[in-house]
């Protein structure tokens, strides 16, 4: 989902997007998948905190119902708030493809992809979790021509690879 950050009835979003859930276009159901790839050993400890290097790959549908292709690297600084719940910032360089709706073009764009997510810890090496991320406008491409975009969406994180014990 996200949120047209200052879209309202006075200056409003795409009003005739197939995917808007308000009169205004302001909030979106925007469906999509992702993957991370976090490269650090452990996914729950409570008493590790820190900073490790990140991948991301996503594909989503924007409010005119056109794909999003996004990628890209960044880092990741993760903080252990309580013994099951964690706190993750990240930053991000993406280059996004996406469409100018008029032409059916598509352009790629780089764009800074920042987020921060709350991960609780259901096993050992599975979380889950809300992530709160924002992207900046771009005349690259028509899905965030207008305005500063908030997507909220929900994350799994599982760990695949765990070191044994020394």
């Amino acid at each position: 989902m996200s949120y047209h950050i200052g879209a309202n009835s006075h200056n409003p979003a795409y009003t005739a997007a197939p995917r808007r859930l308000n009169a205004d276009g302001a909030w979106v159901f925007n469906p999509g998948a992702g993957v991370s790839f976090d490269f650090r050993s452990t996914l729950c400890d409570p008493y590790w905190y820190g900073i490790s290097p990140i991948l991301k790959i996503i594909y989503l549908r924007d409010c005119d119902d056109r794909s999003i292709l996004m990628g890209g690297a960044g880092g990741r600084f993760r903080y252990s708030v309580r013994k099951k719940l964690l706190i993750d910032l990240n930053l991000l360089a993406m280059i996004w493809l996406g469409s100018i709706w008029k032409t059916n073009k598509y352009n790629f764009s780089l764009l800074p992809f920042a987020n921060i997510s709350l991960q609780y810890c259901l096993t050992e090496t599975v979380s889950i979790g809300p992530v709160f991320s924002i992207i900046p406008k771009s005349s690259r491409f028509s899905a965030t021509s207008g305005f500063n975009i908030l997507f909220i969406s929900l994350t799994s994180s599982i760990t695949l690879y765990k070191p044994e014990a020394p």
